[in-house]
């Protein structure tokens, strides 16, 4: 015999007992000062819970004083309330996986002369003899006297509920040439649930059924589901229609920014799927509070998705230092490639700095230099003077990365900046002029297209230069090969030592180069020249490119 079937068998005999407990003197309990819920249940019941709260529970009352019995279970302890929290009417049989649990303390069951009990887990979701018609109550049990709120639910946990035909659906059937973009409204019957109900890990306010279904018809490597800037954080929680008990979680966004262009703004919660998933996922998205109704974006894009840099947001309101950060505003924009080291980084900064709406910039609060500041790109060194508009790229504790018109990055502390200008704004005037001596190296990568002819006719002399050293020292090299002495010592490293006679070929050599091809001095005298020309092609066209910068009226 079971345990629960002895106690049911014993518990026949209840009216019995409580008699002769009060007539022998014990005192009478103490009044309730809760009120207790009363409801019905219907088989139709499915997996999303039915939630009744009861507060200020006394939960004082010895077991044996309120129902005659003596505690069932020692873990659960002997404090009872001493009326039930609920009672509920069940008018036909209920189906299998009906559970009825609190959220905390252990939980008696009565049902006319039985009484069921679970402690270590407060749910009771099977009774000897199946859920019958009745009426029954539900007791907490605790094993310290104390006033308690407790939460009350009635659910099936077989029963998934229904998906609404009104839901709205994305299907993705191939990758994404664009950024998709989805808009949601939090729904206003939202709920913070259990961690049982609500999915793995999720604290947050969630609806109770999915605010889109996403049908991923094949797998579509790299695909994210990210949710653009929104008045507070939000939390999105993914349900897997297609497997067994549809299984539920809040996402955490572990994913770091690719080494390939990919958008720098990212939140805490977004979606990475994996390599291989397919099927119907539910995407609902919730927040901390249950009241809030804004609307969220959300941004569906893969591995090959081609993004607009210059997309925007329009910011509203008031913003504060951090909220002016440029990724949240230009949630597509790689703050990475906005540099003015390559062409193509100095032209997107000017179009980005005219595109930003002026309730992004920010104000240096005096004249920095070398000592407050730094300069991010090595070709310049001077600084932003008191008022000059900003834009904030990245920020980081208490510093940010910041832009200037023209195309130079500066690392600032936050506290050294202004929400507004001090006496006005003061718009930089003019680029400040590059260093130099800036080198070969980086005057190369930055040459503009109208330098194109300059830097393809050096591109052009110096790949003859070098078909021309290949062919005149191929034959001294093929005789340099069999010319070097290799010292072999027992345990160590072997070493290759130039014999007399690999010294004079390569004397040979380097003399037979320099009279057929030109020397190295000839050839660094053209670089120099060329990197001069590009240099002034350079300035000439950051001339345009600050001209492209300015706001927009």
């Amino acid at each position: 015999m079971s345990q629960r079937e002895a106690m049911s068998r014993f518990l026949i005999a209840l009216p019995l007992l409580l008699i002769p407990l009060v007539a022998a003197g014990q005192s009478e309990p103490e009044m309730a000062t809760h009120e207790a819920a009363v409801l019905s249940i219907e088989p139709t019941l499915t997996d999303v819970p039915i939630v009744v709260k009861v507060d200020q529970v006394q939960v004082t009352a010895n077991i044996r004083k309120v129902l005659g019995i003596w505690s069932p279970d020692p873990s659960c302890g002997s404090n009872i309330p001493t009326q039930p929290i609920a009672t509920f009417e069940l008018k036909q049989p209920m189906p299998e996986g009906f559970t009825v649990a609190l959220d905390r303390c252990g939980l008696l069951l009565v049902r006319e002369n039985e009484v069921f009990s679970s402690c270590s887990n407060p749910a009771i979701d099977d009774l000897a003899g199946g859920w019958k018609p009745g009426k029954y109550e539900i007791y907490p049990i605790y094993d310290l006297p104390k006033t308690l709120d407790f939460e009350i639910e009635f659910f099936n946990s077989k029963q998934p509920a229904k998906l609404s035909d009104k839901t709205p659906r994305v299907s993705i059937g191939k990758k994404l040439e664009k950024p998709l973009l989805v808009d949601v409204v939090l729904q206003p019957s939202r709920r913070i649930l259990r961690e049982r109900h609500a999915g793995e890990g999720c604290r947050a306010a969630l609806p109770s059924a999915p605010d889109l279904i996403v049908s991923i018809e094949r797998p579509i490597p790299g695909l994210v589901i990210r949710p653009l800037r929104t008045p507070k954080p939000v939390t999105m929680r993914v349900e897997c229609l297609d497997s067994p008990g549809r299984r539920k979680f809040c996402v955490k966004n572990e994913a770091p920014i690719g080494s390939e262009y990919s958008p720098s703004y990212q939140v805490e919660s977004e979606m990475h799927f994996k390599k291989m998933d397919d099927g119907e996922f539910g995407i609902s998205l919730g927040s901390a509070d249950a009241s809030d109704t804004f609307k969220v974006t959300l941004m569906l894009f893969d591995d090959s998705t081609a993004f607009d840099p210059l997309f925007a947001i329009v910011p509203e309101g008031e913003l504060t230092l951090d909220q002016r950060a440029i990724p949240f505003h230009f949630p597509q924009l790689d703050v990475r490639r906005v540099r003015i080291g390559t062409y193509a980084g100095a032209s997107l900064a000017a179009r980005l700095f005219g595109a930003a709406p002026s309730s992004l910039f920010v104000y240096p609060k005096l004249d920095l230099d070398g000592e407050i500041a730094r300069a991010l790109d090595s070709a310049n060194e001077a600084f932003p003077k008191k008022g000059e508009p900003l834009l904030i790229l990245e920020e980081n504790r208490d510093r940010v990365s910041a832009l200037a018109a023209d195309g130079l990055r500066f690392d600032i502390k936050k506290s050294h900046l202004l929400l507004a200008a001090d006496g006005g704004p003061a718009p930089l005037a003019a680029p400040r002029p590059l260093k130099k001596d800036a080198s070969w190296e980086m005057v190369s990568a930055m040459a503009p297209p109208s330098a194109k002819k300059v830097k393809d006719a050096y591109d052009a002399r110096e790949d003859k230069f070098q078909s021309c050293v290949n062919r005149v020292w191929a034959p001294y090299g093929a005789r340099l090969d069999g010319a070097i002495w290799t010292i072999s010592t027992a345990g160590q490293q072997d070493v290759s030592i130039e014999s007399p006679r690999a010294r004079k070929i390569r004397n040979e050599g380097n003399a037979a180069v320099r009279k057929a091809c030109g020397s190295e001095e000839s050839r660094k005298t053209d670089q120099e020249a060329t990197r001069v020309k590009l240099l002034a092609a350079i300035e000439k066209e950051r001339l345009v490119l600050f001209d492209a910068a300015k706001p927009k009226p």
